[in-house]
């Protein structure tokens, strides 16, 4: 138990001493830092477990549906995802922390036509395993399951700059 705390802690003092931004906002972290392992479930109740998208650039995401700058960035988050959905090596989860279950969530996914994968994380074992203290706070993992990027507060997710970001990372370049 302690242990878990101390890596907590280590996980949530390195993102804080982050080196670069680039004009997405996405801030890079100059040590590679292994993203913490997780198993939750879908909407439609079928286990993920981050340590099973190895080989994938893994677009994090922790919101809630009563969280306005959630709200107001996942649209953009949506278009993102229409567009790099057909990469092999690319995926998108959003994490709820939304504490009331899963009928709330998928109500607000159904409204907002939203369509990439929503995880449930009732009681924010994993926000607190990735050090989240705000949402929305997005990390962007990389294939060999390292945490690569870091943003806290609402981003244009479908920005020019941020699809060319992207589609740079995707290619490996």
């Amino acid at each position: 138990m302690k242990l878990m705390s101390i890596k907590r802690f280590i996980l949530l003092l390195s993102t804080l001493f982050l080196i670069e931004v680039v004009n997405t906002g996405i801030s890079h972290t100059e040590e590679k830092l292994p993203a913490p392992d997780f198993t939750l479930m879908t909407l439609d109740s079928k286990k993920v477990a981050l340590k099973d998208l190895k080989g994938k650039y893994v677009f994090l995401n922790f919101w809630a549906t009563w969280c306005g700058p959630c709200k107001e960035e996942m649209p953009s988050m949506e278009r993102l995802y229409q567009r790099l959905k057909s990469k092999k090596n690319f995926t998108m989860l959003a994490v709820s922390i939304d504490k009331g279950g899963s009928k709330a969530v998928k109500r607000f996914m159904e409204e907002h036509k939203f369509t990439f994968t929503v995880l449930l994380d009732e009681d924010s074992g994993a926000a607190a395993e990735y050090g989240v203290m705000g949402i929305p706070s997005t990390y962007l993992i990389d294939p060999q399951g390292f945490i690569m990027n870091r943003a806290v507060g609402a981003r244009e997710w479908d920005s020019e700059e941020s699809i060319k970001y992207f589609e740079k990372t995707l290619e490996g370049k």
